[in-house]
């Protein structure tokens, strides 16, 4: 690794991701917890109605 810059981000290139990223961090709305292997906090469903509805599929039962 030693004198090899391409393992490695220019200063630069940092500086404008962050400058990227900043923003987002800074503007962000409340985090809405759910629970693992749903489909989301019922939060999500109002921010999709503008376009239309979600629909969340039921998964098959499993044939015996």
């Amino acid at each position: 690794m030693a004198g090899d810059g391409a393992l490695f981000t220019r200063e630069d290139a940092l500086e404008a991701a962050w400058a990227v990223v900043d923003p987002v961090l800074d503007a962000h709305s409340r985090v809405h917890r759910y629970q693992p292997g749903s489909w989301g906090p019922k939060q999500a469903d109002a921010l999709i109605a503008a376009d239309g509805a979600w629909h969340n599929p039921v998964p098959l039962k499993a044939a015996k």
